[in-house]
């Protein structure tokens, strides 16, 4: 019986032995091979779109690790990373304050929900009608000014 044929991809370094194709370690002196996600972090352009497209300044070590660009670009791409984090996180912040102002009038007008949106059921044609309660006027108030009407909220005009 034959020894299986092993095909090699790599040449160890330590002891010049085949290494499998798909093992990170040679079999004969255990040294560990090349790093899985290194063509990933040497390609400048799939770098690039990880810095800047999904890891942000997390993807710093990376970059670093590059063999792909200089010295200089990675100080140069290591600021611009930094300042496109802050700028998105910026942004992020602007949206939820500008939500939160617009929210935040409704969310207090409702907070006794039940009283302030009370529904009662009357003998008018119409059948359905506003509770006048306090919080009730509260409430429209604060619909009104995010833009919700009568109509709009489902509920025949009194």
């Amino acid at each position: 019986m034959e020894p299986p044929i092993v095909v090699a991809s790599v040449v160890c370094p330590g002891c010049g032995a085949a290494v499998p194709r798909g093992s990170s370690r040679c079999s004969t002196c255990g040294r560990v091979g090349p790093a899985p996600y290194r063509p990933v972090v040497d390609s400048r352009w799939q770098l690039l779109l990880l810095l800047f497209g999904a890891m942000g300044v997390l993807g710093l070590p990376l970059l670093w690790s590059s063999r792909a660009f200089g010295l200089g670009a990675k100080l140069v791409l290591s600021l611009l990373v930094t300042i496109w984090t802050a700028l998105l996180v910026g942004l992020c912040w602007w949206c939820l304050t500008w939500s939160w102002e617009r929210l935040a009038p409704l969310w207090k007008a409702t907070a006794n929900a039940p009283a302030a949106l009370s529904i009662s059921v009357s003998t008018a044609p119409q059948g359905i009608s506003r509770g006048a309660s306090k919080g009730g006027a509260d409430a429209e108030k604060a619909l009104a000014a995010i833009g919700f009407g009568e109509r709009s909220a489902g509920l025949p005009a009194s």
